[in-house]
């Protein structure tokens, strides 16, 4: 898992991301993450973690979907942590 990833999961985290309805959007995730990086970048990333089981899409928030973490997602992120 990329350091990014581990910082995406560790926001979704932080922010109780932990249903469809509390979701972050990726331009909210960008934003927040400590690491600068594009928003494009922090969506392929999501990609990876929603095809790893980490993440999930939560509800749209106007035009943009959201994300949320799994307890998958938080399990690995304990693992990272460690």
């Amino acid at each position: 898992m990329s350091r990014l990833q581990v910082f995406i999961l560790a926001e979704l985290n932080v922010a109780q991301a932990f249903k469809k309805v509390r979701g972050i959007t990726v331009k909210e995730l960008a934003d927040r993450i400590p690491i600068k990086s594009p928003v494009d970048t922090v969506y392929r990333n999501i990609k990876i973690l929603i095809d790893e089981g980490f993440v999930e899409k939560g509800i749209k928030v106007g035009k943009s979907d959201s994300y949320y973490i799994t307890e998958a997602g938080i399990v690995a992120l304990k693992k990272e942590k460690n």
